[in-house]
Formats: structure tokens, C-alpha cells, sequence
């Protein structure tokens, strides 16, 4: 390195060495934007150069209200269990070896499917009712 100093005299500058930042982490699954999600889901993400990995799983894109968060894990999936039904959800993950803490992935979006319906008539084990008067339902 050349340097200018004080006085605009030149010369050669004490050698610094420093290292950037690892490149976000790559997500592979739960896709982008999809619909539907089971409330088990799996979180995936390429193996990056990293001791550790970060999942957030948020209801706003700010990650202000988590329903995961999850630091240290070494593996490059994890099942998460999604409590609402119907709710959007937004994920990320980061990655860290030694002090350094990449910057976080893409932001991803989810939402989860819709609770099953529940059954009103008729109830459960009637043997027959106004509906339903003729043979097989009549004992």
C-alpha cells in the first residue's frame, strides 16, 4: 500500500490485513411465497462455511414477532412445528463462524394451510333424525 502523509511526503504504509464478510446463506425449502404449508414444516438452506447457523421464523417481515428463533444449530435443516393455521409467516437464516455473522438470507414467505373443517350434523354416532328417516339409517 502507498500512502500520502502529513507534509505530502510518500511512502509505503504498515500492511493491514482484514476479511470480509461470508455471503448470506442460500434457502432451499419451505419455498418462497407458497401456500398451504402443513404446520410441520422443514426448513432447509445450503451448507455454507459456517460452525453455526441463525433461523428466525416471524408473522411480520420485521422479525419483531417471532414463533422461532433458534440460534447454534449445526445442521442445515430443522422441523418446526407452525402454530396458526391460515397465517403468513416470514423466514431467514444466518450463518456464523468464530465472530463473524454473515447478513442474513433473502427474506422468504410462507403461509400455512387452513384448519380442517369442523363437522356440525349430523352428530357423531346418530343412528337417524328428521334428515335422515329411511333405511340404512332408522334402527
Amino acid at each position: 500500500m502507498y500512502s500520502v502523509f502529513p507534509g505530502g511526503t510518500e511512502g509505503k504504509s504498515e500492511a493491514w490485513i482484514f476479511k470480509t464478510k461470508k455471503a448470506p446463506v442460500v434457502l432451499v425449502s419451505v419455498p418462497n411465497e407458497i401456500n398451504c404449508v402443513d404446520t410441520n414444516a422443514r426448513f432447509v438452506w445450503k451448507k455454507a462455511d459456517a460452525e453455526f447457523y441463525t433461523l428466525q421464523i416471524a408473522t411480520d417481515s420485521l422479525f419483531t414477532d417471532f414463533i422461532y428463533n433458534k440460534n447454534n444449530l449445526t445442521d442445515t435443516s430443522v422441523a418446526v412445528s407452525i402454530p396458526f393455521y391460515n397465517t403468513k409467516f416470514y423466514w431467514r437464516v444466518a450463518a456464523k463462524k468464530g465472530l463473524c455473522l454473515t447478513d442474513w438470507s433473502e427474506r422468504w414467505e410462507f403461509t400455512s394451510k387452513q384448519h380442517s373443517p369442523q363437522l356440525l350434523l349430523p352428530a357423531n354416532g346418530a343412528k337417524g333424525a328428521e334428515l335422515f328417516n329411511s333405511v340404512p339409517f332408522i334402527t
